[in-house]
């Protein structure tokens, strides 16, 4: 006797199957879609460790540009500290007489008057003789250009001077020097440039 094959109704019933299968297979193409790199990603061997790698964060311009600044006496092998006052010779000596001649010439004084606290020096006489040798033209000049800071002191040094040479040369709308460049203060004389600078303006 044939048995009778039982009729599946609702949701599963065979007039619904073929829109079943095609839906199936439409969500499956979208979520492949929409997610298929991921999936792919599963199955792929990363040969390269990439995700493993840190990466470097790029570097900063304004750090890499910086001047590197070190203490010492600069390439030129001059001491910026040493003691200068009458009867010193020696290239820091000769640097100063140097320096006190562009300043004398960026001041317009040929032949000046020296005066302190109403004390008379005499005359101090530009050029100076670049020889080396502190005497008493030079003494005059140094009072001429640090007045009671030199002579409190008695004494002054190349630093002090180069400080005046970079301040001067800011104020009077010059050039920053550029024997101070290489100079391993380049940056206290760089900050007197611009304080010249911008006094000038006031």
């Amino acid at each position: 006797m044939a048995v009778k094959r039982k009729t599946t109704t609702g949701l599963l019933a065979p007039k619904n199957r073929k829109f079943l299968i095609a839906g199936g297979l439409a969500a499956i193409a979208g979520i492949y879609f929409l997610a298929g790199d991921k999936i792919k990603s599963l199955f792929k061997k990363d040969t390269n460790d990439q995700m493993n790698t840190p990466i470097a964060p790029a570097p900063d311009p304004t750090i890499i540009n910086q001047p590197i600044l070190t203490p010492g006496t600069g390439t030129d092998g001059l001491d910026p500290d040493k003691r200068l006052r009458k009867g010193v010779k020696g290239q820091e000596v000769k640097r100063i007489q140097i320096i006190a001649n562009y300043l004398a010439n960026l001041f317009g004084k040929k032949n000046a008057n020296v005066k302190v606290d109403g004390k008379d020096y005499g005359i101090v006489t530009f050029p100076l003789a670049t020889d080396g040798n502190f005497g008493e033209n030079t003494h005059k000049a140094m009072i001429l250009l640090r007045g009671k800071n030199y002579l409190d002191a008695g004494y002054t040094t190349l630093d002090k001077l180069r400080y005046e040479y970079a301040y001067w040369s800011g104020y009077y709308g010059k050039d920053f020097p550029d024997s101070l460049r290489s100079s391993s203060r380049f940056q206290r004389y760089s900050d007197a440039y611009k304080t010249g600078k911008i006094d000038a303006q006031k």
